[in-house]
């Protein structure tokens, strides 16, 4: 019975919003025929679950842009990963009515590799036929990957050209590429709300005001100097009260005796104020891995 409740909720809706229930069931069902296309190492089984312009942040590669692309990943990934386990868990549904956005969990053993553990951001959009479809897949690692040249594949487009966005959405840029590039923590600290959760790159979630401010007081202390830093929005989708962003970022650092360049891609929900401005709710980023 439930097997069939679950294959019901995932066919045809309306466009009204669906309850709770309902919506976590469809989930379920949609997240099982991911990890049953992962497992049995065949993307066909769930192309039709992203957008045309579908978005992938993997972590250790690049933003990648389009079911083609998303495609030519996955195609690539399966052939070097044997999944023995996989499993996810919803954590946070945000159901902003045509759009949802699932945070969760994830863990994967595999025969070959490393086994992983880490955190998930899909954002669905309600089809005309009323199906839920993936609009973006993001997802990254609780802990370090020992190989992560396992885990990069080389599409031809490394770099997407950013779109024009809002006046609102460059200034948020600009404050945070000032305070990355001056470490000024307690400016970085007023972008975000009071409960607002952070997804760092291979690491833990970072929960509340008072352990974000740890956090970022660690990762901005000496020695390291930001030389310069680009944020590029990628793209965006406006909801009922504020604002999912997709962006590229890429630094340029110093440390005594030794530079570097990071590159990286992360998506932000940012919450409406009650003052109207914007201000990070869930965030998560991830690193590029270069040879």
């Amino acid at each position: 019975m439930l097997l069939a409740l679950l294959l019901a909720c995932n066919g045809p809706q309306t466009k009204q919003q669906k309850t709770s229930f309902e919506l976590e069931a469809t989930l379920v069902a949609l997240n099982n025929q991911l990890i049953k296309a992962t497992q049995d190492q065949d993307f066909l089984q769930i192309e039709n679950l992203y957008v045309n312009d579908a978005i992938l942040i993997a972590e250790y590669n690049p933003l990648i842009s389009g079911r083609e692309n998303i495609q030519k990943y996955y195609n690539e990934i399966f052939k070097r990963q044997e999944v023995t386990e996989y499993q996810k868990e919803a954590t946070e549904l945000f159901d902003f009515g045509e759009t949802i956005l699932e945070i969760g969990d994830f863990k994967k053993t595999f025969t070959n590799l490393q086994s992983q553990e880490g955190k998930y951001f899909n954002v669905w959009q309600m089809s005309d036929a009323g199906t839920l479809r993936l609009k973006s897949e993001a997802f990254g690692y609780y802990h370090p990957i020992d190989s992560p040249t396992a885990l990069r594949v080389y599409l031809p487009e490394e770099r997407i050209t950013p779109i024009k966005t809002s006046l609102e959405l460059e200034a948020y840029h600009a404050l945070n590429e000032n305070c990355v590039r001056d470490r000024d923590t307690k400016k970085l600290l007023t972008s975000y709300t009071d409960d607002a959760i952070y997804y760092p790159f291979a690491d833990t979630k970072k929960a509340g005001i008072e352990v974000l401010t740890e956090h970022f007081t660690a990762y901005h202390a000496p020695p390291v100097k930001i030389d310069s830093i680009e944020i590029e929005t990628f793209d965006y989708i406006p909801v009922s009260d504020g604002i999912i962003q997709y962006s590229q970022f890429f630094v340029k650092w110093t440390v005594p005796g030794f530079s570097g360049t990071t590159q990286g891609a992360g998506q932000i929900y940012y919450k409406r104020q009650a003052d109207n401005s914007l201000k990070i709710y869930r965030q998560t980023g991830m690193h590029v891995h270069h040879e």
